[in-house]
């Protein structure tokens, strides 16, 4: 998500592509199960274990919905994300325990130095290769030695074949989607109930070879890649999103 900032170092405004509206934190974010939020909350833990990774970043961390858990279980947690309505959301629930600030990931300059960063539910990718690897290269330059950072993206091989159009209910709420994927990004549009309202994102997608490949020029080691938030699970074509866990030397 983009900054709201004008000034010029700062990164440009937020597109269409890259903002979330009411309707879709209502209709998809909101509607999470609670035992999906617990999951990946037991997958952060045993990659990130305590005290080691204690001082946490969740960059585009949206509501808190990881950031106030991972307080809770002892870490220090500071969340960084864009989008004004979730921060103000976030700090509601938090109160003193999470600090929360309200940033472009693009311009990572007010990002605490961390023994551990996460970036998930496909938060990455927005801008172009260059722009996308500097956010890790960012993240990489806040990182103690020995940091982690953990990367929950999209593969790439599972939505080569999944372009089109579909119609569907979540919480409530009649969607159609549709997605098409062009020269490595996907574009997906999202209406909602009559089409009065609707959202647009548009990401590079990468293939696990290619982001580690990323995180590798950038500074970082790949200790693990991951699926469906387990362990024990490779990426592959079936699987829709992947956790890669980099290491800082």
């Amino acid at each position: 998500m983009a900054s709201e900032r004008s000034s010029p170092a700062s990164p440009p405004p937020v597109s269409e592509a890259e903002s979330y509206s009411d309707t879709w934190f209502a209709t998809f974010l909101d509607s999470i199960h609670p035992r999906q939020t617990e999951h990946e909350i037991a997958f952060l833990t045993r990659l990130l274990p305590l005290p080691r990774f204690a001082r946490l970043v969740d960059l585009c961390c949206g509501s808190g919905r990881h950031a106030l858990p991972l307080a809770e279980c002892g870490y220090r947690v500071v969340g960084i994300d864009a989008n004004t309505k979730a921060i103000a959301v976030a700090r509601e629930a938090a109160g003193e325990r999470v600090q929360y600030i309200h940033a472009d990931m693009r311009d990572l300059r007010d990002m605490p130095t961390a023994d551990a960063v996460i970036c998930l539910w496909q938060s990455f990718g927005y801008y172009d290769e260059e722009t996308n690897a500097d956010v890790i290269r960012q993240v990489a330059g806040r990182l103690d030695a020995g940091g982690r950072f953990l990367l929950d993206i999209y593969n790439r091989d599972h939505f080569a074949a999944r372009e089109g159009s579909r119609t569907f209910r979540r919480a409530g709420e009649t969607v159609t989607q549709t997605s098409r994927l062009a020269d490595k990004r996907w574009r997906v549009e999202l209406r909602y109930g009559d089409g009065g309202v609707s959202d647009v994102f548009d990401w590079h997608l990468y293939t696990c070879d290619e982001i580690e490949a990323v995180g590798r020029a950038c500074g970082l080691e790949v200790l693990r890649s991951c699926a469906s938030y387990d362990e024990t699970l490779v990426p592959d074509p079936s699987r829709a999103r992947m956790q890669i866990l980099f290491e800082k030397p």
